[in-house]
């Protein structure tokens, strides 16, 4: 709740959505030197987006229009208010028990990687949200949606019970009120300081999504390499994850950390940039051979790249209440 005040002055309290707060969190898919170094991009010269201007203008530019092609990967493939970025989310609807004693939801985002609480209102909103203790006993996590068992047997009770806590008057059928927090998505970070060869560790500024035995790979160009998190690493303890094994190479601060299955998004994004500096007609499209992938066709360089971005997306488009 939130208070508001009106045209007349008054002040009133309002309800606001839970999902307001978390949700559309969008983060860049590639730094400023994966661009640089990808061959898709070989052809632009990135020092004269901006005629006229500094090195740092420059790569300001190019910072901004990466940050508008990751939202447009977002949008294109996990819709207008999810990333496929792992994100923490506060989400409510309405849900019924089927025959089995089963809360089965099917959240806005995917793929769902945790859930971290759920609630429910037996009388509806009004009645309040009663948490529920989640546990491996009672819920199951797929990658589309998560179930949350109530251990309801029909031809014994009419009571319903999720751990500890037990369902008042619930029948099956019945709609309730439920809130859940949950995270889906795939991790994706920088790590904030130099990474030494031989590291144990790495800070990174977002470790959400980041799990014990998980799959990271450090794009650095030619010391791009996969690293595996240490078994007992616990998530959302600090920003430090400890590797199993230590990193082969160095790297400097601001490296890309990402899950292995972001690459394909990685490369759409870079098409997307290319595309988008291609279709300005800005001072970087100056090298020989930066029209080939569209010369003599039926579409444009620009246009060529828009589509190699949505071809690689495509496997990622999620409809919210479709699998």
């Amino acid at each position: 709740m939130r208070l508001h005040r009106t045209n007349a002055g008054e002040r009133i309290m309002t309800i606001v959505a839970p999902w307001v707060l978390d949700e559309n969190d969008t983060v860049p898919y590639v730094t400023i030197q994966d661009i640089k170094n990808s061959p898709i991009a070989a052809s632009l010269d990135f020092t004269n987006l901006i005629p006229n201007t500094s090195v740092n203008s420059q790569d300001a530019a190019l910072a901004q229009l990466i940050y508008q092609a990751s939202a447009k990967v977002d949008a294109y493939a996990a819709g207008a208010l999810a990333s496929l970025s792992a994100t923490v989310n506060t989400e409510n609807g309405r849900a019924s028990i089927n025959r089995r004693g089963q809360f089965i939801v099917h959240p806005y985002g995917w793929p769902v990687l945790e859930l971290r609480s759920f609630s429910y209102a037996a009388s509806g909103p009004v009645g309040g949200q009663t948490p529920i203790t989640l546990t491996n006993n009672n819920t199951q996590i797929e990658r589309y949606q998560f179930i949350v068992n109530t251990n309801w047997n029909p031809g014994q009770s009419t009571t319903y019970q999720f751990g500890t806590s037990m369902f008042p008057s619930a029948q099956y059928g019945n709609e309730y009120a439920c809130q859940y927090v949950y995270v889906n998505g795939f991790p994706n970070a920088l790590n904030m300081d130099p990474i030494t060869k031989g590291a144990t560790s790495i800070t990174v500024t977002k470790n959400t999504g980041i799990y014990a035995n998980s799959s990271l790979i450090i794009w650095d160009g030619a010391n791009t390499e996969t690293v595996t998190v240490a078994s007992d690493f616990v998530p959302d303890d600090g920003d430090i994850v400890t590797l199993a094994k230590p990193t082969k190479y160095p790297h400097t601060a601001g490296c890309s950390i990402a899950s292995p299955n972001l690459t394909a998004v990685k490369e759409a994004t870079i098409h997307f940039v290319v595309s988008m500096v291609e279709e300005r007609g800005s001072g970087a499209f100056t090298l020989s051979g930066a029209a080939a992938a569209g010369a003599g066709g039926p579409i444009t360089a620009s246009e060529a790249h828009h589509a190699a971005a949505y071809d690689l997306l495509d496997t990622f488009r999620n409809i919210w209440g479709r699998v």
